[in-house]
């Protein structure tokens, strides 16, 4: 169970590989039964890719719908298993029966499995049916409800929605729709949060500083690039997660102290962070982070940005207590200093104090204004002469 799931819930779903299962899945679904759920249903996937293309280890899933709240703990010590192997499902159980396919609108990418391989106490290959034709219909027109409830559900997205509306139903629902969007988010990571601990994955942080000019937001984002998939790169210093949208790679541009917390940058460089709920600070809109590539480019190393953070720290390695500098360089998979001519790999050096260039590691930096030889004066130049150029001038 997640570290935010609530103690009691009526919808959860089980997820364990065959290779880890405290018995046989022929008992599993026995002692399942024996719990009495008012529904269940359960399939094994055997046809599941990683994002590195190799087969995943198979693994089964049970959904749980019970009349009234059960404990999760409990739910877990009948099984035989740990509690973090079951979630609370936040997005209800018609999303968690309709995942087990791969049938919700976060999944559809992945293998889709025919329904008929459901185990269920339930006619499941119905049910899903009618899921999907109450969605078809409601597709078909704009009743504004049946959409926050197909967007909650993943079966259309936020611009899908909104494109639906007219101007006045979008103005009177804007309210509604980011906050079931907020919710969607949440469900997503979820979602996204079972798969990186199926394939053993943790949350990787890339710390890259140097002063202005240096091409550090263009390393950042041709690294991202590389990728091949949607990233985030954060907004004003006020609101850092502001149009964040579950991507799973984010870059911190042009990070300062006074952007976030240090307690909340912690928590979104968490390393595992996929055992638990991470949310972007209330006053980003309580969005969840599912990230697993965090980029940060700053002009402060991480000591120094620690410093200006904590007033008064000593210049050296503060103790490793509760939010000491210790906790932030702990979770960072890699530093990268970026000066006009050079990028080198850097190192914390406690006999300094501070961060030192490793050796050997130095490379030239074909990212830098030096490099690209874009100082502007040429620009300048050019525009300066058609703006005079652009008219004659009248004298009063």
């Amino acid at each position: 169970m997640t570290g935010s799931a609530p103690r009691k819930t009526r919808a959860m779903m089980y997820e364990q590989q065959l290779c880890h299962l405290p018995a046989s899945v022929d008992e599993m679904y026995r002692r399942i039964e024996a719990l009495a759920p008012k529904r269940y249903a359960g399939i094994v996937h055997d046809h599941d890719i990683t994002d590195a293309g190799r087969p995943a280890a198979d693994h089964l899933h049970v959904m749980m719908e019970f009349a009234n709240p059960r404990s999760v703990r409990s739910v877990a010590k009948s099984l035989g298993d740990k509690a973090e192997r079951l979630e609370a499902w936040k997005a209800g159980t018609e999303n968690g029966f309709s995942y087990l396919c791969h049938r919700t609108d976060g999944a559809r990418s992945k293998y889709q499995y025919d329904p008929s391989l459901v185990r269920a106490n339930f006619d499941y290959p119905a049910a899903l049916a009618s899921i999907e034709s109450r969605v078809s219909k409601a597709r078909s027109h704009s009743n504004i409800k049946i959409l926050l409830d197909d967007l909650l559900e993943g079966r259309i997205d936020r611009e899908g929605l909104i494109s639906q509306l007219s101007g006045s139903e979008y103005a009177r629902a804007k309210r509604q729709i980011e906050d079931v969007y907020a919710r969607r988010l949440q469900v997503s990571a979820a979602e996204w949060r079972a798969k990186m601990r199926d394939e053993g994955r943790r949350v990787q942080t890339i710390w890259i500083f140097g002063p202005a000019g240096t091409g550090k937001s263009s390393l950042a984002k041709q690294y991202a690039q590389s990728k091949g998939e949607p990233f985030f790169v954060s907004g004003s210093t006020r609101d850092v997660f502001q149009g964040y949208a579950g991507q799973h790679t984010i870059i911190l541009d042009e990070l300062r102290p006074s952007s976030i917390p240090y307690a909340d940058l912690l928590r979104v460089t968490d390393p595992y962070a996929i055992e638990h709920e991470v949310m972007a600070p209330a006053r980003y809109a309580d969005k969840a982070i599912a990230a697993d590539l965090i980029i940060v480019t700053t002009p402060y190393n991480p000591m120094e940005f620690y410093c200006e953070q904590v007033r008064g720290a000593t210049v050296g390695r503060p103790n490793d207590d509760i939010d000491g500098f210790g906790q932030l360089e702990r979770r960072l998979s890699l530093v990268v200093e970026m000066q006009q001519k050079e990028i080198c790999l850097s190192e914390f050096r406690v006999e300094l104090g501070t961060y030192w260039p490793a050796d050997g590691s130095s490379r030239p930096n074909p990212y830098s204004s030096f490099a690209r030889g874009s100082s502007g004066s040429g620009d300048s130049a050019h525009l300066y002469e058609a703006l005079l150029d652009s008219g004659t001038v009248t004298a009063d």
